[in-house]
């Protein structure tokens, strides 16, 4: 058990959350719907759920993977497919035109659980961490599901420093800045995962390559 797992997960949780863009726009629309409040618990349960789809991921890599000659180069290659769909998703995407929200204005509590519940109901989170983890080459050892936990955890406190930014940022500037202006800037976000993207497939491929 090693509680500086929790740091390098916070690491990977800021490295990963630019990835997921509804979850920036969504705490900016539940910000400017629902004040501050509303907007630091929806970034609270987004971070929760990532944090649990993390250490459900690091969980499966540290405690069922097999000898690693057998292992690695499979599970690399996996890596780069489901990053390499991810990235696909986000070009393909739509871009965002509005940040007007059908959601009715609601209590925080209300809001967190909605948000948390849906979040969850995402099992391309566990593929994404499951990569992500590969990338950075956490599989090659059985740290054991207290280090996971500690992952998962520090998970979701880098994602929820990346979620809350949104908020303050919302909550400061939401109604002085022209919407035309903060839609474009959450628009430049597809650029930024689709680079951290390509960036964790090259890390995943590099020892692969190195060994060639």
């Amino acid at each position: 058990m090693n509680p500086l797992f929790a740091v390098g997960g916070a690491v990977l949780g800021l490295i990963f959350a630019p990835t997921m863009i509804p979850g920036a726009v969504w705490c900016v629309q539940t910000t400017l719907n629902s004040g501050w409040r509303g907007g630091t618990a929806a970034a609270a349960a987004l971070a929760a759920a990532q944090a649990l789809w993390a250490a459900v991921a690091a969980t499966v890599l540290f405690l069922a993977s097999g000898p690693v000659r057998y292992t690695d180069l499979p599970l690399r290659i996996l890596a780069v497919l489901v990053l390499g769909y991810m990235a696909l998703s986000v070009i393909r995407a739509r871009r965002l035109d509005s940040l007007a929200s059908a959601t009715p204005v609601q209590a925080p509590a209300r809001i967190l659980r909605r948000t948390f519940v849906l979040a969850c109901l995402m099992p391309m989170r566990f593929a994404g961490y499951a990569a992500l983890l590969v990338a950075v080459s956490l599989h090659l050892h059985r740290h054991g599901a207290a280090n996971a936990v500690f992952i998962g955890i520090g998970v979701g406190a880098g994602s929820l420093a990346w979620w809350l930014f949104f908020v303050l940022l919302a909550y400061r500037y939401g109604r002085s800045v022209p919407e035309a202006i903060s839609v474009r800037s959450l628009n430049k976000l597809r650029v930024l995962a689709v680079a951290v993207f390509c960036g964790l497939m090259a890390l995943a491929l590099a020892p692969v390559l190195a060994s060639v």
